[in-house]
């Protein structure tokens, strides 16, 4: 009966192996979706007719096409590794003008769409337009061809991002829109990541490591002050999200077959800090890991 049960043991750490297995493999080809988000007002130099305006949204721009056209550019920073890109706006069109969203082409293809503006550089690539207040596309647009000539991920990870308004007659028949947000949904593909452990501590989102921890002042110290209690409890708070981190990444792998984790964790940074009812503190740490 001892054999039996020892045989049953054995049998039972054999399936339990292959289902994390199987979970592994799985979850490696999961794809996060994540939102990058710029302000209105943050557009580029190479912008044309466009200006910050506080007066009507913070932190908004506001693009007018006058005798010629206009633009507002953004660039943002994404994973290398994204697969499919998607393009938001968020903006006011008092006049009901088109305002047309154009993504940078890094590769050798240049943009034949008879809809395009014929001012721009043909690498810029007509994504779509609105005549209406807000425009959203989700993150279905392939972000490379794979063979060179269509990709709109650079090398060092840069998309680029244009906003084109028609021109006219000044405050008459030109475009004229007040925009506030601009945003790239970025679907990466989790591949490579086989082996993170995630939990309720430890997570990830796209490209990135997120993990959080919980940190109390120390029991019994008579006299101390509640700034120097908080300093002691985000100190504790820290130092558990980095465990957590460490548990969660400690048998992941790059596509060189490297640990990500070499002896310390390099790179983290820290994303969020909050004071929770009971006077402890809660911590977010966040790290590239793609």
């Amino acid at each position: 009966m001892v054999e039996g049960r020892e045989r049953r043991k054995e049998a039972m750490k054999k399936i339990a192996g292959l289902v994390l297995m199987f979970l592994i493999c799985a979850g490696a080809g999961r794809a996060a979706e994540t939102t990058v988000s710029l302000e209105g007002g943050q557009f580029g130099l190479e912008s044309r007719n466009c200006v910050r305006d506080d007066k009507r949204i913070t932190g908004a721009a506001k693009l007018y096409g006058s005798f010629g056209y206009g633009t507002a550019v953004y660039e943002f920073q994404v994973s290398r590794k994204a697969e499919n890109l998607g393009a938001e706006a968020d903006f006011i069109n008092p006049k009901k003008k088109r305002l047309s969203i154009y993504l940078f082409n890094f590769g050798s293809a240049k943009d034949a769409n008879p809809a395009r503006a014929k001012e721009l550089d043909p690498q810029w690539w007509l994504w779509g337009d609105s005549q209406e207040d807000n425009w959203v596309t989700p993150a279905n647009q392939e972000a490379s061809d794979g063979t060179g000539k269509v990709n709109f991920v650079s090398p060092q990870g840069k998309v680029r991002m244009l906003l084109h308004a028609p021109g006219g007659i000044p405050y008459l028949s030109d475009g004229l829109f007040f925009i506030s947000r601009v945003g790239l949904a970025i679907k990466t593909a989790e591949a490579g990541l086989a082996g993170f452990q995630s939990s309720d501590n430890a997570w990830m989102e796209g490209g990135v490591a997120l993990a959080k921890g919980i940190g109390k002042p120390p029991p019994g110290l008579q006299g101390m002050s509640a700034a120097r209690g908080r300093i002691l409890a985000l100190r504790a708070a820290k130092a558990d999200a980095m465990r957590n981190l460490l548990a969660a990444l400690g048998n992941v792998r790059r596509e060189d077959g490297t640990l990500i984790i070499q002896g310390t964790l390099q790179g983290v940074k820290t994303k969020e800090e909050k004071t929770l009812p009971d006077g402890s503190v809660e911590v977010t740490v966040e790290m590239a890991v793609q």
